[in-house]
Order: C-alpha cells, then structure tokens, then sequence
C-alpha cells in the first residue's frame, strides 16, 4: 500500500488580503474593530471619572479642571467620534448580515456613510453641549 502525498506547491491557497484590492468597506471593517478596542479602553477615562466623582468636589473639580483644556476636548471629542463610527459600523455590519446591500456601490456607499454620520453626529453632539452650556 503507498501512499503518495501531493507536492505543497500544488494545494490551493486561500484568498489573502494580498490577492484583494484594498476597499473603503475593508477599511470601515478594520475600524470598526479598532474603534470596538479603543472604545473598551476609553472605558477607564470614565471609571476615572466615577471615581472621582465619588472621591469628592476637590478631586472632581481637579479630573474636570484636566478635561476642560485643549488636549482634554480632543480625546472626549475622539471618544465621541469613536462611538458613532463605531455604532455606525454596527448598522452597517447588521445591515450586510442580514443580507441587504450585496452589490458594490452600495457596499461603497455604506462604507462612506459610516464616517460620514459618524462626523456629523459627534459634531452635532457637541454643538448641542456647546449651545446648551451657553
């Protein structure tokens, strides 16, 4: 009995991301798992916050006094920008699991749609909080 095992070179290779044309729905799918990370770790930005808004006015006023400068608006408005692109990203991932959507201009377009309601809504967000505290 031989048995005879086929040369490597001449197994099929899976698609990679070698073979594949980089895309805006490729992009937007790689971001919505970045944005899923960072948005677990900008979780401790708001334990943080709890804490020291059980520790106190003092220590409260002082996390305030270090999120109400220049770099502090930047990472609230990033963390803010993180949870729409990535809530976005969601829509769009149920919408294509669902089944809709599966032809290429419209995977484009949603690809496109999710950054772009992300912008608007956080920019929209924070003109409220701007309008509203003034």
């Amino acid at each position: 009995m031989s048995s005879t095992i086929p040369p490597k070179h001449s197994r099929p290779l899976s698609p990679h991301l070698s073979i594949y044309r980089f895309s805006a729905s490729m992009l937007m799918s790689i971001l919505h798992r970045v944005t899923g990370v960072a948005l677990a770790g900008s979780s401790l930005i708001f334990l943080s916050w709890l804490i020291a808004l059980y520790s106190g006015a003092e220590i409260y006023q002082q996390w305030v006094n270090s999120f109400t400068t220049i770099p502090g608006y930047f990472i609230l408005f990033s963390i803010n920008y993180i949870f729409f692109h990535h809530l976005f990203g969601g829509i769009r991932h149920f919408i294509l699991d669902s089944g809709y959507g599966y032809n290429t201009r419209t995977i484009t377009q949603l690809a496109h749609l999710t950054w772009l309601f992300a912008l608007v809504m956080t920019i929209a967000t924070w003109s409220y909080i701007y309008y509203a505290i003034t």
